[in-house]
């Protein structure tokens, strides 16, 4: 397993990496830090 961080200023990020992460089967926790500071805690198998 491995973990990234991804960090991203587009709200409309969350479609894509949430997506992303269905496809491939990852785990995925969003976090908004603040209104143009979207992370996202991907997490592989």
């Amino acid at each position: 397993k491995q973990l990234f961080l991804l960090k991203s200023s587009d709200p409309h990020s969350e479609i894509d990496v949430t997506r992303y992460c269905q496809l491939h089967h990852f785990t995925c926790q969003t976090m908004q830090i603040s209104e143009r500071e979207f992370h996202y805690l991907i997490e592989t198998q």
